[in-house]
């Protein structure tokens, strides 16, 4: 079935933040989060929505992030300090990147992080990769091929490329690229580089850690991925608790290496009907909630409530099937182009597709369902 994209808005929009600020707290050491997106799994390599990222970036953490509010600019976190061409971080032909490794970290298990678990998490991350997730962004920097199969063949050599891609020396973690790749920092600030511990992902059945074992390990079948209910990072709060589709409870990490959490109890609560989550909050169960910007009228002037407006950048679209299915489809009509309905290729002619796009009214679109809070 052949489809094509019509890019209704490709726009800075502001998703909408609501958080109690009432004098009385009904649990003063708890933050409860009534938030819309549900989980499927914690496994960094297999994790591709915003929801998932979320939560690992509670539990885990990567050599660099980006540095708020920045997407250009990063920060150090597991690693000592950003590489650069000016520091030596960077080769100059942007082949090689040098990371020093930030010594005292402990993992919530309480393993030492080493050079050799982020080596670890790296090439274990690009030798899992999972169906349908996020690692062709590593994949394609640092061995040149977006995916390690093609029809379910291996891509020629590509265990080896992931072995030599990352090695350690010393207090150090060096990336090898086929070629240079400017992208690269902003990936590794995505939740897929996050760091495990080695030793403790190889006990719960991750890759053994022997590059000639890789293939069997390679494509875990959907939701039996290793790590898909469990998690040890080096983050701020560790995981006790999550129920699928209910809640995540996060515990603070007091061997935290940073400054410490200053809330003990951090719970995200699954909330998917705005109604529930406007009565968590009224009623004091929630101490922020997630609401759409068509429902931000019923939140404005609420008297104890903060709005926050969150930048961010997001594509809104509508897919044109070029071969519809006729089989029981109420929606083409007559299946003729005959004032009663249209044929199942009727989007197959581009005429069509320009006129939608001519149609589609921008303005109102920006007004009335992003309710101004944008920019086209």
């Amino acid at each position: 079935m052949k489809k094509l994209l019509f890019i209704l808005g490709l726009s800075l929009v502001f998703v909408m933040g609501v958080t109690t600020t009432y004098a009385q707290v009904k649990n003063p050491d708890t933050f409860v989060l009534a938030d819309i997106g549900s989980v499927e799994t914690l496994d960094p390599a297999k994790v591709y929505d915003n929801a998932g990222a979320a939560k690992l970036y509670t539990i885990y953490q990567n050599l660099i992030f980006f540095k708020d509010p920045y997407t250009d600019q990063y920060s150090p976190i597991l690693a000592t300090q950003v590489p650069s061409v000016e520091n030596g971080g960077i080769s100059a032909d942007g082949k090689t990147y040098t990371f020093t490794i930030r010594k005292g970290v402990k993992f919530h298990e309480g393993g030492d992080l080493t050079p050799e678990d982020v080596v670890y998490s790296f090439k274990r991350a690009m030798i899992s990769d999972p169906a349908g997730g996020p690692m062709w962004m590593m994949l394609e920097a640092l061995t040149g091929s977006d995916t390690t199969r093609n029809d379910d063949k291996f891509v020629p050599d590509i265990f080896e490329k992931i072995d030599k891609a990352v090695e350690a020396k010393g207090d150090k973690v060096i990336l090898h690229l086929p070629k240079a790749y400017p992208p690269l920092l902003g990936i590794l600030c995505y939740s897929a580089a996050a760091v495990l511990d080695k030793e403790w992902a190889i006990a719960n059945g991750c890759w053994d850690g022997n590059i000639a074992n890789a293939a069997k390990y390679n494509k875990p079948a959907e939701g039996k991925e290793p790590l898909r209910a469990i998690a040890n990072g080096t983050g701020p709060y560790t995981l006790r608790l999550w129920e699928t589709s209910k809640q995540f409870v996060f515990e603070r990490f007091d061997g935290y290496w940073g400054p410490k959490a200053k809330i003990k109890t951090a719970i995200v609560k699954y909330v998917p009907e705005h109604a529930t989550r406007m009565l968590m909050l009224k009623a004091g169960d929630a101490d922020r909630i997630h609401v759409g910007k068509t429902f931000l009228h019923e939140v404005e002037g609420m008297k104890g409530v903060k709005i926050t407006k969150l930048p961010q950048l997001a594509v809104t679209g509508a897919l044109f099937c070029q071969k519809i299915d006729p089989t029981g489809n109420p929606s083409i009509g007559s299946g003729k182009l005959d004032g009663d309905g249209i044929p199942p290729d009727f989007f197959s002619d581009i005429n069509v597709r320009k006129a939608f796009m001519h149609a589609y009214d921008a303005d109102t679109f920006l007004k009335e369902v992003l309710n101004g809070l944008g920019s086209l």
